[in-house]
């Protein structure tokens, strides 16, 4: 990792995880603290924003607290892991060093809102779980039981629960519902938009 730049009102307990050829913004308000976070390195091949619906304490890493010799004893921060954000909640502002249209980047802003409406940490847990498993799937249109062959990978996240299967329905109904999804009818499902 190079080097963390920093931009807005409140450092906060945040740093970045990720590789050396993309800069990340977190958009502000996490919570009530606003932040900007920039890896900067000597050519942006990729920019990309994370929603802040997308922030669970699934994808928060805590870190050891700092030395007590260092300037900021004590402080302790954290990694945001990437890998556990779904892709729809990573938009790109730049991608491949190519500007991405302003319009596919309003679309992919507004195609996830509705998750800000999921107040409760664990269902918004389990959708996200459920959108990276579609994204997981090469097809467009796919079936129930593929989304079924994720149900022992659901399982270990999600121990206390033992009704899997029908975990994994209700999320894509809701999914459907909000428009991420399209429901063809006999257990089939289309995808909407951009998975990559």
């Amino acid at each position: 990792m190079d080097t963390i730049t920093h931009y807005g009102t409140q450092f906060a307990s945040f740093a970045i995880y990720s590789t050396t050829d993309n800069i990340l913004f977190i958009e502000p308000e996490v919570g009530n603290i606003g932040v900007y976070y920039a890896l900067v390195v000597g050519i942006t091949l990729n920019l990309l924003v994370v929603p802040k619906q997308f922030f669970i304490p699934n994808i928060i890493e805590r870190r050891k607290p700092l030395s007590e010799t260092a300037r900021r004893a004590g402080w302790t921060g954290c990694n945001i892991l990437l890998e556990e954000i779904p892709h729809s909640g990573r938009i790109y502002l730049v991608k491949n060093r190519v500007s991405e249209p302003k319009e596919a980047v309003l679309a992919g802003w507004q195609r996830t809102l509705f998750l800000r409406d999921k107040k409760d940490m664990k269902a918004k847990g389990w959708l996200l779980d459920v959108m990276r498993c579609i994204e997981k799937l090469s097809q467009t249109e796919f079936k129930l039981v593929d989304i079924y062959k994720f149900e022992s990978e659901l399982s270990k996240k999600h121990p206390e629960n033992q009704h899997i299967k029908e975990k994994i329905r209700q999320q894509l109904q809701t999914l459907r519902d909000n428009g991420y999804l399209e429901f063809s009818g006999k257990g089939c499902y289309r995808k909407r938009g951009s998975y990559e």
